[in-house]
């Protein structure tokens, strides 16, 4: 596994590299577990902020790290989204996450570092907010989850990169066929290619049981259709 120095070493000349940054929400609840942490967030708030300012803490410093090796984009990883709702009410995501994330992400700031800022599932009573943390791109486009990807280019295109849009089930190995996954990818980017501010990809990292030789062909198809005539984006 490469390290982010080994990274930038290797690529960092030809590809932006991405550091990886751990939110409060999703770390403590991978700490503790979900379950617990929701249910804390509703009886011990103070505990639950120690918790977060402990994470905080160590996260900065990570950032710090991440900006002196030289990444080109901090990507802050906060899962809070369910299917079709947020894992917990959008007040109480504002009162005790946000604060916490947002200290983590001005480490960013400071060194004018963009922020791309990560979370599955449907986050739609947050974007406003995500968009206050100062994050420039938004990943992934949680059709799957609820997530609209007509009405989120529509309002918010001008204001954050959305990168994603493939969900991982259209490349599974015993599934889709080529053309289902050409239709699906043609799909995205007649929504998402319009006026530029979209990166193509996954919704999810790669896991076992997707067909490198789909997923290799979902990129090809966007490389096909995903390029603009001079001077015109759309």
């Amino acid at each position: 596994m490469f390290t982010l120095v080994a990274t930038i070493e290797n690529i960092g000349s030809e590809k932006p590299v991405i550091g990886h940054i751990w939110g409060v929400f999703e770390a403590a609840a991978y700490m503790v577990g979900f379950k617990t942490l929701l249910l804390q967030m509703a009886l011990d708030e103070e505990t639950v902020r120690r918790l977060f300012r402990k994470i905080a803490d160590w996260s900065r410093e990570v950032a710090h790290h991440v900006v002196d090796c030289g990444a080109d984009v901090l990507s802050l990883s906060d899962d809070c989204g369910g299917h079709g709702q947020l894992l917990i009410h959008p007040k109480l995501w504002q009162r005790l996450v946000f604060p916490y994330d947002r200290e983590i992400v001005d480490v960013a700031h400071r060194r004018n570092l963009p922020i791309s800022f990560h979370s599955h599932g449907y986050i739609k009573d947050i974007l406003d907010d995500i968009i206050r943390l100062g994050a420039s791109a938004l990943h992934p486009i949680g059709t799957c989850a609820g997530m609209d990807a007509r009405a989120m280019k529509y309002r918010y295109g001008s204001k954050l990169c959305l990168r994603g849009g493939l969900d991982m089930g259209f490349c599974s190995v015993n599934d889709e066929d080529d053309g289902v996954i050409d239709q699906r990818v043609r799909e995205i980017m007649s929504t998402m290619k319009p006026g530029g501010g979209f990166i193509f990809g996954t919704n999810s990292a790669i896991v076992k049981g997707i067909s490198l030789q789909k997923l290799e062909y979902a990129y090809n198809v966007a490389w096909e259709c995903g390029q603009y005539h001079r001077g015109v984006r759309k």
